[in-house]
């Protein structure tokens, strides 16, 4: 559960780093379609990043490796902590999830009313064939709009003299599929809602749409003056989260106005798209680099266990026992290709301390508690060895610690190079009365 907030936590990240870059560097210039294209890369690459250690297991690890290799001495496991008893309360995890499905489900609901309300407009309409392009007439006043292969004219825009512009400028949007790129961008937003700068995204988008159509304007040779003119007197749209169509005239116009007006950008400026490749890859590996992945949901445990936290211990914060980094002239390495794993993995792990880690009686009844931080090896053949207290509380609680890792069962190896691996291991486990 907690695992696919820490997800959607990690894509956002991603997602507004991108933003603002897009805002910094591609909003000033008039290449229209490649903004376009960069628009719809944010989204993408916002969802799949945090996916990468996952799709790649082979590569990120390693990638991951050449970065922190000099920050941390070891692995970090979760910080296991240990209550004197008292039932837990519910998980905030659950409740912030249960929030965010309600939000998503309310917005997607939201848009099928809009569909569902654009078609019921459609059957409505009248179709006919203005200047030769398939169109339907609304019985009410609307502004003219597109979407998918539809324009919808009202009846009084449809008798105007200057119905051609807004044709040239509909069949645009048609022609350039904007319809998709808005319900793709619907689809994020759903998925995002919370996140203000993904209702920034879609409005980022519905305006670059605007700016190409109004360009496929004016390269139809028509007048910019009265195009302007004609924006000008067209009445202003909803710009609702949920308006999947294109309109003509489309807020904000003044910046549609300054775009017409403004002189079109260098081509050479057109290479500074190339910096979004290694921008969203310096993004991608920041934030596989700097996460740590936390378990699904605290594990109850005869009362004993009542939460899991990830926490990270710098080269200052606990003095290595494995100074030499070598045991029976094997090495000992701190990080590796393939990690060694408790068998049936990290949850199974929890699972085994639910089961059989105990609050000392002494240090209850002494109100004693603290973190013991333990340091062990995993050998190459999968046993947990050198077990060393790196920072202890008490004797009670030491010994608790190291009696419970001493118990674990064989482990896979890690391995590094297609080699079995010495590997390092770092548990926190935190003994705290309540």
């Amino acid at each position: 559960m907690t695992s696919f907030i820490f997800y959607l936590l990690q894509a956002n990240v991603v997602f507004v780093l991108l933003f603002l870059c897009y805002k910094l560097f591609f909003t000033k210039d008039t290449f229209f379609a490649w903004r376009r294209v960069a628009l719809l890369l944010i989204p993408l690459v916002s969802i799949v990043a945090p996916l990468l250690p996952r799709l790649f297991p082979m590569v990120m690890p390693t990638m991951r490796s050449a970065v922190v290799r000099d920050l941390l001495p070891t692995v970090q496991l979760p910080d296991v902590v240990v209550g004197a008893g008292g039932a837990s309360s519910t998980p905030v995890s659950t409740l912030l999830l249960g929030i965010y499905i309600g939000g998503a489900l309310l917005l997607l609901l939201y848009t099928l009313y809009a569909f569902c309300r654009l078609l019921l407009l459609l059957r409505k309409s009248k179709p006919m064939v203005i200047n030769q392009v398939p169109v339907y007439l609304m019985e009410e006043e609307v502004s003219p709009f597109s979407f998918l292969s539809w324009i919808c004219l009202s009846a009084k825009s449809s008798a105007s003299d200057q119905i051609d512009r807004v044709l040239i400028h509909e069949q645009a949007h048609i022609r350039q599929f904007h319809s998709f790129d808005i319900l793709y961008t619907q689809l994020f937003l759903i998925l995002c809602w919370f996140n203000p700068i993904a209702w920034l995204l879609m409005r980022e988008v519905k305006i670059n749409h605007e700016y190409l159509a109004d360009k496929a304007v004016m390269c139809a040779g028509s007048n910019k003056k009265e195009y302007q003119y004609q924006l000008l007197y067209t009445a202003f749209p909803s710009l609702a989260a949920a308006n999947l169509y294109n309109n003509f005239n489309v807020l904000p116009l003044k910046k549609r106005i300054m775009m017409l007006n403004k002189k079109p950008s260098p081509k050479i400026l057109k290479s500074k798209y190339l910096l979004f490749i290694p921008i969203m890859a310096i993004v991608c590996l920041f934030v596989n680099c700097t996460s740590s992945e936390s378990s699904d949901a605290p594990i109850q445990g005869e009362g004993k266990i009542d939460e899991i936290r990830v926490v990270g211990y710098s080269s200052d914060s606990v003095e290595s026992n494995f100074k030499d980094n070598v045991i029976d002239e094997e090495p000992i390495f701190d990080i590796v290709e393939s990690m060694p794993e408790f068998p049936g993995g990290m949850p199974a792990m929890m699972a085994y301390l639910a089961k059989n880690i105990k609050y000392p009686e002494a240090a209850q009844k002494a109100n004693v508690g603290g973190r013991v931080i333990l340091q062990f090896m995993v050998d190459k053949e999968g046993a947990i060895k050198n077990i060393k207290v790196a920072r202890g509380v008490s004797p009670e609680l030491d010994a608790e610690a190291v009696r419970v890792v001493e118990g674990m069962p064989r482990w896979t190896p890690g391995t590094q190079g297609g080699k079995k691996v010495n590997v390092k291991y770092t548990i926190p486990i935190l003994f705290k009365l309540q």
